[in-house]
């Protein structure tokens, strides 16, 4: 185990979005996934600690087959003896529900939360220990084509986990104002209004925008996101400086830095400097990037 400290460990977390797990729309299977895997090792050839996997579309498919051959194809690339195990569940009211991989030589998972209609705050949630030390995890996929209501129910969610160790990520379809995230600034280019309407999609005016009352001009809806940063939330491309987008490559000025790991005001510890990043796959791959950062959490 990485470990800086006799008071300290260190640990890797990655968040992929892999476009609906590696279905073909085409045929139906998950004939995808092994390119999003390969491009996983090669990205990372030792794989993260902790990989989330905010869209693990059709997981439980013949036996959850498909889960099954990602988890056992990147056990490989770990270090000799180490495993993951994976934690994904139906959501009920989600398409695509979020997972997680867990590097188990390194933690031991005291409670899973089936993400259960009743289950709240706890949806979803892993509570591990890392040399004794206790972190949270929280995997997620914030739904966009709800707009609103659900990015700030999403949000909310999040909050009782503020005063642990707790890391959260995945694919949030918002973004922050933070100033070096892309804006829809350009003066010469489209307003939020005209990218939606160039691309046929004025349908995510209101699931990633609103519009301002003071100019009555579209633009994008960054409240849900900015309030976790205001409360201490802090995101790991914004402390690496990085506003590389994520979502896809921008074209007519709709790409968004969505992908995102965060750790709560609560965290004992802090990200390793230069340790984030940002890669973009093919677009066979997937529309969404591969983003990481190490941490370390102190006692």
């Amino acid at each position: 185990m990485s470990e800086p400290g006799g008071g300290s460990a260190r640990f890797s977390v990655g968040v992929f979005n892999i476009e609906h797990f590696g279905v073909d729309g085409a045929t139906g299977c998950h004939s995808r996934l092994p390119l999003a895997v390969d491009f996983v090792k090669q990205t990372t050839p030792v794989p993260p600690d902790v990989l989330i996997l905010p869209e693990c579309t059709r997981f439980e498919d013949d036996g959850h087959d498909a889960l099954r051959r990602v988890v056992n194809e990147l056990c490989r690339a770990l270090p000799h003896g180490e495993l993951y195990e994976p934690f994904v569940d139906d959501w009920r009211e989600r398409r695509n529900p979020p997972g997680v991989l867990i590097n188990r030589a390194k933690f031991e998972v005291d409670n899973y939360y089936r993400p259960n209609s009743n289950s709240g705050p706890y949806k979803g949630v892993v509570k591990t220990r890392i040399d004794g030390i206790p972190v949270v995890f929280i995997p997620d996929h914030w739904p966009g084509g709800a707009g609103r209501p659900e990015f700030d129910r999403s949000a909310q969610r999040w909050k009782p986990w503020s005063t642990m160790n707790t890391v959260a990520g995945g694919d949030l379809n918002i973004t922050s104002s933070w100033e070096r995230d892309f804006r829809f600034a350009d003066p010469d280019g489209p307003t939020w209004y005209q990218a939606c309407e160039r691309r046929g999609e004025r349908h995510k005016l209101k699931q990633k925008g609103r519009r301002n009352p003071v100019t009555g001009e579209w633009e994008i809806d960054t409240e849900a996101l900015d309030e976790l940063r205001e409360l201490g939330w802090v995101d790991a491309g914004e402390e690496a400086d990085n506003p590389a987008i994520t979502d896809r490559h921008p074209v007519d000025g709709l790409g968004l830095r969505i992908d995102r790991i965060l750790r709560s005001p609560g965290f004992n510890g802090e990200q390793v400097p230069d340790s984030y990043f940002c890669a973009q796959p093919p677009r066979n791959v997937s529309d969404h990037a591969y983003v990481g950062a190490d941490f370390i959490v102190c006692r």
